[in-house]
């Protein structure tokens, strides 16, 4: 009788099978990568034109000249206020009335003052008159008549003192009614009817004309490149764009920061509030750039590149650095040599040393 094969004999089959299966796939060659097919795009060299200059900035929006108005004397009572804040105002309107009846009795007070120093003046000035028609027949000595003279030169002195302070207690009378410096707008208020104030207590807020400025910041290398008379766009927080012109630059660069002031007039916008923050724009001018389209710049790892043809119908890849963007093109600062031609169309799936086909362009 003939015994069945055992177990080990049975892995021997297999290990065998299994060789002779791997010596056979080694003796085919592995298929051949497939080869990358040619891109067709096109080519441009790009154009120069007038390139607009831009300089971004931010800062706030604030009061071109914005005064604390305050009485002028003390120790009187709020009787009136009559605006409010955001009321436009005119030169010389009353905006806070005070007390006035401490104030208008010191000024009857003066005023009677100065008509009996007037009486005295003309007491002495006849005096003066009688003696000088008597000293002639020496019924009058010369020391009396110089008293007489002094005596009349002293009213003379008490006339010009007493309207002085009757003039000074006039104006503190008007100093009662709080009046508006200028054309403007009252941007806040902290006067109360019955409050009774001291020299210097701030009663209103008031922009003068109600003219807003943009107080932009400018960094310290680029600040010479900004000049009186230049125009700003600014963006507010709606999102609303507003022009403005620059007006002057600050004389000195914040330590804190390196950056320098450059103070923006700017036309007059309901919209437009002090304290507000914005976003703006220098119009610097132009000069002559060469743009490229923008669809042939290909930005990758934070850099710029842009592809070019070359031997053999391979395009090499070349950083460039970019400036400013001009409609659906973009200025080419660096990188490019004059006249150098760029893979327009289809440079977004291009690698360097890709093989490309250049076709003519759509019309």
């Amino acid at each position: 009788m003939f015994n069945s094969p055992g177990p080990l004999a049975a892995q021997s089959s297999v290990v065998v099978v299994a060789a002779f299966l791997a010596l056979a796939g080694c003796s085919r060659s592995a298929p051949p990568p497939a080869a990358r097919h040619e891109l067709a795009v096109t080519v441009t060299t790009g154009r120069t034109a007038e390139v607009p200059r831009e300089l971004a900035a931010t800062g706030d929006v604030v009061g071109w000249q914005e005064a604390v108005l305050a009485p002028e004397i003390g120790g009187l009572r709020v009787i009136e206020v009559l605006v409010e804040a955001g009321d436009q105002v005119r030169k010389g309107q009353d905006l806070v009335r005070l007390s006035t009846e401490l104030l208008a009795a010191e000024t009857a007070a003066r005023g009677a003052a100065l008509r009996q120093a007037e009486a005295d003046a003309g007491n002495a000035a006849a005096a003066l008159r009688r003696g000088e028609a008597v000293v002639a027949a020496g019924a009058l000595s010369a020391a009396e008549l110089d008293r007489l003279r002094a005596a009349a030169d002293a009213a003379a002195a008490r006339v010009e003192a007493a309207g002085a302070e009757l003039t000074a207690a006039r104006t503190r009378l008007g100093l009662a009614h709080i009046r508006a410096p200028d054309d403007g707008i009252i941007t806040s208020r902290q006067a109360a009817v019955g409050q009774v104030v001291q020299v210097g207590t701030e009663l209103l807020r008031f922009l003068r004309r109600g003219r807003l400025e943009w107080r932009a910041g400018i960094p310290e290398s680029e600040a010479g490149l900004v000049q009186p008379g230049q125009r700003a766009v600014i963006v507010t927080p709606a999102g609303r764009s507003l022009t403005g012109t620059v007006r002057r630059i600050g004389p000195w660069v914040e330590r804190a920061d390196r950056m320098a002031i450059a103070y923006v007039d700017l036309e007059a916008d309901p919209e437009l509030m002090s304290g507000m923050f914005a976003r703006g724009r220098l119009l610097l001018g132009q000069s002559t750039g060469r743009l490229v389209p923008a669809v042939a710049v290909v930005n990758q790892d934070g850099y710029s590149y842009v592809f070019v043809p070359g031997p053999e119908q391979r395009v090499a890849r070349r950083q460039v650095e970019t400036g400013a963007t001009v409609g659906t093109e973009v200025e080419i600062l660096s990188g490019l040599k004059p006249g150098e031609q760029v893979v327009d169309r289809g440079a977004g799936f291009l690698k360097d040393g890709d093989r490309v086909r250049v076709v003519a362009a759509a019309p």
